[in-house]
């Protein structure tokens, strides 16, 4: 019985050995799961900001565009203003013109 008992013995001590191996072990798989999904947190982090970067670069140039069609609209309306002031001028002098003209033959009648 005592080399049944010895064996025995060896064999728990063995698994106490092994036991603070497999939990060295298992913390070490728990650290590396747990670095993983740090690394997978930052690279939903990154993932997120560059997304929020590219939205944001597709809006800036969105109002670039949007400045660049009001800029046209607006150099637009102001050669339309000119237009129009030309137009009005020149109908006052025409007017300037007409009445003149009928100051004229109203002076020879």
């Amino acid at each position: 019985m005592d080399g049944l008992q010895d064996e025995t013995r060896l064999e728990e001590q063995g698994a106490r050995q092994q036991a603070p191996q497999r939990d060295g072990q298992g913390e070490a798989s728990q650290a590396q799961v747990s670095a993983e999904a740090t690394g997978d947190a930052a690279a939903q982090a990154r993932a997120d900001y560059e997304a929020a970067l590219a939205e944001r670069d597709a809006r800036i140039a969105e109002l670039e565009d949007e400045i660049a069609e009001a800029a046209k609209t607006a150099e637009g309306a102001e050669k339309l203003r000119a237009e129009m002031d030309e137009l009005r001028r020149r109908r006052r002098a025409r007017r300037g013109c007409r009445t003149r003209a009928r100051q004229r033959t109203r002076a020879r009648r």
